[in-house]
């Protein structure tokens, strides 16, 4: 499929900002979106799918097969503008939420707002060959936080037709998001004139798969969160011209850029906002650079989720780019002199600010720079993220960390060279994206069923259970931090932990009932130990109510950006006590576990060689000359 026609490197107009040539056609085209937006006449409703209300209705006089569809969901604990610009509209986002597209490039930008741009969408299912698209687009926000999208074809010699490919006409293309508290509501009404010979089947497909686009991008910014963008201020436009802006979403990478020419007025800014809750999460941060011209910007990033730039210079031409945060090295820790130079190189980038940063790098190089672990996969990440304290981070975001036997026999190798390794005192489980871990992986597990590597059969084998964790009975202290909902396993896992930090409105339960399986690796008994009250939900699938999780499961809860500061807080606590005294005391627990009551666990606990160090070494003698010296 060859197309002749290239995005421009700098698509700006001479005489940028200036109302394009069609911009009477695509404000009527807001007007007429307006106006279905308004009414329920005509509109059929075709019930309700992954989580979208689905409608369509057919327009008198109208000769087009594919009718107008419409589809409808809200969207938790976003803004309006920042889903429109951060989720919608960059191509890197699009690609990943709406199976149609094959490519889409801006043409001419004629303002911040509104761009000429072509589109290929994919022959594969939508429609019988390729269609190409070419169009106006024009963002508009409102006074009251509300703001759209709306998007109609358009005729340009810059943009003639393709070869082999036939031309779709867009009669019309709306985004509408609307605040509702913390919320969303978006609301896509869309029709396309495919043009040429389309089957029945097609065109059914194209009246439900186009608005489940709605579902799409919300479960992506779920899973990823929102890409950065340029902040819009109502009555207030800088100097700049802005080119382009793209993202990539590799997961390693998740790299934007922002390519701008600065205008005559020196000292003008704007605002790129970063979204620290989900996409730089991990990394609690971003990285910013300049490239082309670095002298004719400043930077100055508030550490919370915006990057302001200040113009020094006019008419030059230069690239924004922003990176996730590094701050140290993950696995393997290197503990050769060349490693040594490199974290002092950069512990001696970081400012005055970061003087509680600069400590506990240079405590975990003293204390960790010769620790070597098992190797393990790119489905978990290994860190040290503070004295004594070891990191595991389940990073398979795009299956909700569902559990792999490989992910598995990576976690134990791992938590059995912790149990063993004497220079660490807890470990922190995480997860990536929007799910701590949604429980088996239900595709590898049809695989495997009634062969010897199925996951009813690794059960029998593993006497740690699920992810190695779930029964695990371990001396030291284990703490979940749960970035997101927890199903199947994921539960089981948690119920097993010691410290459980919680995001706020994250989901628990147990499913399997559902499926036809059983919480067989720990779950159950550890749920009921918890609380009684935890039973109907073990026996009914259905997910625990918060109160409940409040009461009997959950440490503390918390924002999502704040769940792992908080898990290390606790660790640091953790760490402050007497490791022989906190041993001791998780091996009670442990007997408790197992079935002892309180004389047989003190019986059993007493006789245990941690017990009798606790009680005879130079830990009582410490602690007891702390306590008299007090």
């Amino acid at each position: 499929m060859a197309v002749t026609i290239q995005e421009p490197a700098l698509p700006a107009v001479p005489d940028y900002p200036v109302a394009s040539p069609w911009t009477g056609r695509i404000d009527h085209t807001r007007q007429e979106f307006l106006d279905e937006l308004a009414t329920q006449d005509g509109w059929i409703d075709l019930g309700e799918k992954h989580g979208v209300r689905l409608s369509k209705k057919y327009r008198d006089h109208d000769t087009n097969p594919v009718p107008v569809v419409r589809g409808e969901t809200v969207v938790e604990g976003v803004e309006p503008y920042a889903f429109l610009a951060g989720v919608v509209q960059p191509p890197g986002m699009r690609k990943l939420w709406d199976p149609r597209t094959e490519a889409g490039m801006m043409i001419k930008r004629f303002s911040r707002q509104e761009v000429l741009f072509y589109a290929v969408t994919k022959g594969k299912r939508f429609v019988a060959s390729p269609r190409d698209l070419a169009g106006i687009q024009k963002d508009y926000v409102e006074p009251d936080g509300s703001c759209m999208i709306v998007q109609t074809s358009v005729d340009d010699a810059d943009l003639p037709e393709q070869a082999h490919m036939k031309r779709a006409t867009l009669s019309l293309s709306g985004w509408h998001f609307k605040p509702e508290g913390p919320n969303t509501r978006i609301t896509y009404i869309f029709q396309i004139a495919l043009n040429g010979s389309i089957p029945n089947a097609v065109v059914a497909l194209a009246t439900t798969e186009t608005p489940l686009c709605t579902g799409r991008a919300r479960d992506l910014f779920y899973e990823r969160g929102h890409a950065p963008y340029v902040r819009h201020e109502n009555g207030r436009e800088p100097a700049v011209i802005f080119q382009t802006e793209s993202v990539t979403l590799d997961h390693d990478a998740r790299e934007y850029r922002c390519t701008i020419t600065t205008g005559q007025r020196i000292g003008d800014s704007f605002e790129i906002v970063y979204d620290r809750q989900r996409m730089y999460q991990p990394e609690g941060g971003i990285q910013a650079a300049v490239e082309g011209s670095p002298g004719a910007v400043e930077l100055e990033d508030n550490g919370k989720g915006v990057l302001q730039v200040k113009t020094k210079a006019a008419g030059e031409t230069l690239t924004i780019v922003i990176r996730p945060r590094t701050l140290y090295l993950l696995k393997p820790l290197p503990s050769d002199e060349r490693f040594q130079r490199m974290r002092e190189a950069f512990l001696d980038t970081l400012g005055p600010q970061d003087e509680a940063v600069q400590e506990s790098l240079r405590q975990r190089t003293a204390s960790m720079g010769n620790l070597q672990h098992p190797q393990v996969g790119a489905h978990l990440v290994v860190d040290f993220p503070a004295p004594k304290v070891l990191l595991l981070r389940l990073n398979r975001p795009e299956a909700l960390n569902a559990m792999t036997a490989d992910l598995e026999a990576d976690l134990a190798k791992m938590l059995d060279w912790f149990e063993d390794e004497n220079s660490l005192w807890v470990v922190i489980v995480t997860g990536t994206g929007r799910a701590f871990c949604a429980g088996q992986d239900l595709k590898n597990w049809q695989k495997t069923a009634g062969t010897s590597s199925s996951p009813d059969e690794n059960m029998k084998k593993n006497k740690n259970g699920f992810a190695s964790l779930s029964r695990r009975r371990s001396k030291k202290p284990f703490i979940c931090a749960l970035n997101g909902f927890a199903y199947g396993g994921g539960g089981e896992t948690l119920v097993n932990a010691d410290i459980v930090i919680a995001c706020e409105g994250c989901k628990i339960g147990f499913p399997e009932v559902k499926r036809g399986v059983v919480a067989a690796v720990g779950g159950i008994p550890n749920a009921v130990r918890r609380s009684p009250q935890l039973t109907p939900y073990l026996l009914t699938g259905e997910p625990i109510p918060h109160h409940l999780l409040a009461a009997h499961i959950f440490t503390e809860v918390v924002p999502t950006n704040e769940v792992l500061p908080a898990a290390l807080r606790w660790a640091a606590k953790l760490v402050d006590a007497s490791p022989e005294a906190v041993w001791a005391t998780k091996e009670h627990i442990n007997l408790h576990k197992d079935g002892l009551g309180v004389s047989a666990v003190v019986d059993a606990a007493l006789e245990t060689e941690v017990s009798k160090h606790v009680y005879r070494g130079e830990n009582i003698q410490e602690g007891l000359r702390a306590f008299v010296e007090l």
